[in-house]
C-alpha cells in the first residue's frame, strides 16, 4: 500500500511540476496587431513595447520615462515576484519586476512601472496615468479605474468600471460590472457585460466590441473597428432543473463505486477496517480532518510568500482539491462497509455487491440531506471531516511491530 501510494504521489508531482514548468516557460509575448497613428498618438512616436522579463530588485523609477534606461541596467535583472496582503490601502510608487499579487481590504493605487502580471482583490483599485503595466491585469474589486498603460489584456470584475481617456490596453479587455464608462483606446476586442454602458468620445476599440446589458445602447461613429454583436440581458431562472441533480446524484455514485474498486485494489487499510475499529478511531478521524481541512490553505499562503516554494504550493493545493473532492465518497465507502457488516448475514449476496449496492444507497440518501437548508450543509461538513480524516490517516505509515 506505502509503495503504490509513494508511487501515485511521484508521478501526480513530476506531472504537474512539467506542467507548471511548461506553462511558466510560455511566453506572454502576444502578436499583437495596433493601429500605428493611434500608437503614435498616444506614444508620441516613442517605442514603449515592453517584453517579459523574470527579475529581482526593486528599483525606484520616478516615471514611466525612466523605463527604457532601466531595462538596459544589469542590476535590473534581479527581482522575484511581490506578494502584498494588507488590511491597509496600499500604494505601489516604486517599480516592482515579475508578476505581483495584491489583496488587500482597502484601495490599490498603482502609480508606477510593473513588469509582469498584476493579480489584484481589493475594495477599490486605481490605474494611475503614470501606471505602466508589462502584462496583464486581473482585478476584482467594487470600483476599478484606469488611467494608464497596459501592455496585455484586462480581466476585471467589478462593480463600477471606469476607463479613462488616456488609457491605453495593447490587447483585450474583458469585464463585468454594474456600471461601467469607457474610453481610451482597446488594441483588440472589448468582451463586455454590463447592465449601464457610457461610451466616451475618444474611444477606439480596433477590434470588435461583444456586449451584453440591459439595453442596446447607441454606440458613437468610429468607436469601433471591427463588428458590433449585442446580447441581451435574459430573465435568469434560479430554480435547479430536475436533471441537473438526477445528474449530481449519479456522477456521485459512479465516483464512491471507482474510488472503492480502486482503493479495494490498493488494499487501502479503511476498506478491511471493522465496525469496532471505525468507532474507536472516529476521534482520530476527526481531529485529521479539522487538521486537513485547516493546514494546508495556511501552508500554500505561507509557501507562496516565500516565492521559492510557488511550485510547492501549488502541488499542495492540487492534492487538497484533490481530497476534498474524495473526502465524501472515502466517509460513503467506509459507512457502507460498516451497515454491510451488520446485515451481511441477512442478505445471500457476495461482499462487494452488498457493498456496491450499500454505496448507492447511502450516496442517495446524502444527496437528498445535502438538499435541506442549514443542515445539509452541517451534514455535508461532518461528512467531509470525516473522510477526510480516513484517507489522511490511512495515508500515514504505520510502523510494523
Amino acid at each position: 500500500m506505502k509503495n503504490t501510494l509513494r508511487k501515485f504521489l511521484i508521478i501526480f508531482i513530476s506531472s504537474f511540476v512539467i506542467l507548471n514548468i511548461s506553462f511558466s516557460c510560455y511566453a506572454v509575448n502576444e502578436n499583437v496587431q495596433v493601429d500605428e497613428n493611434m500608437v503614435d498618438s498616444y506614444f508620441d512616436g516613442t517605442n514603449n513595447e515592453i517584453e517579459g522579463i523574470s527579475l529581482d530588485s526593486n528599483p525606484i523609477i520616478d516615471s514611466s520615462n525612466a523605463i527604457e534606461d532601466e531595462i538596459h541596467d544589469d542590476s535590473f535583472y534581479d527581482n522575484k515576484n511581490q506578494f502584498t496582503f494588507s488590511s491597509k490601502d496600499v500604494n505601489i510608487s516604486e517599480s516592482l519586476l515579475g508578476d505581483t499579487f495584491i489583496i488587500s481590504s482597502g484601495t490599490v493605487t498603482i502609480n508606477s512601472y510593473i513588469s509582469g502580471n498584476v493579480f489584484v482583490g481589493a475594495k477599490n483599485v486605481e490605474i494611475t496615468n503614470n501606471a505602466n503595466i508589462g502584462s496583464s491585469l486581473f482585478c476584482v474589486s467594487d470600483t476599478l479605474a484606469i488611467d494608464g498603460n497596459i501592455n496585455g489584456s484586462v480581466y476585471a470584475v467589478n462593480q463600477s468600471f471606469n476607463l479613462k481617456e488616456n488609457s491605453y490596453i495593447v490587447c483585450d479587455l474583458f469585464v463585468a460590472s454594474d456600471t461601467l464608462n469607457l474610453g481610451g483606446y482597446i488594441g483588440r476586442n472589448a468582451n463586455i457585460s454590463c447592465s449601464n454602458i457610457e461610451f466616451l468620445e475618444n474611444t477606439n476599440i480596433n477590434g470588435n466590441l461583444n456586449y451584453s446589458s440591459n439595453n442596446e445602447v447607441n454606440i458613437p461613429e468610429k468607436v469601433v473597428k471591427g463588428k458590433v454583436n449585442y446580447t441581451k440581458y435574459e430573465t435568469e431562472d434560479n430554480s435547479t432543473p430536475i436533471s441537473q441533480y438526477i445528474y449530481s446524484f449519479i456522477s456521485f455514485i459512479v465516483v464512491a463505486i471507482i474510488l472503492y474498486v480502486i482503493f479495494r485494489l490498493l488494499k487501502a487499510r479503511f476498506i478491511s477496517e471493522s465496525k469496532e475499529n471505525f468507532v474507536s478511531n472516529l476521534p482520530k478521524y476527526i481531529l485529521f480532518g479539522i487538521l486537513g481541512l485547516i493546514i494546508p490553505p495556511i501552508a500554500f499562503v505561507i509557501l507562496l510568500m516565500l516565492n521559492v516554494t510557488i511550485t510547492l504550493a501549488f502541488i499542495l493545493l492540487a492534492l487538497y482539491i484533490i481530497f476534498m473532492m474524495i473526502s465524501s465518497s472515502v466517509a460513503i465507502i467506509s459507512l457502507s462497509q460498516l451497515v454491510v457488516e451488520k446485515i451481511k448475514d441477512k442478505i445471500k449476496l457476495n461482499d462487494t455487491a452488498k457493498i456496491i449496492i450499500a454505496i448507492i444507497i447511502l450516496s442517495i440518501i446524502y444527496k437528498l440531506l445535502q438538499l435541506l437548508p442549514t443542515l445539509g450543509f452541517i451534514i455535508t461538513l461532518i461528512i467531509v471531516v470525516i473522510g477526510l480524516g480516513i484517507f489522511i490517516k490511512n495515508i500515514i505509515p504505520v510502523k510494523n511491530n
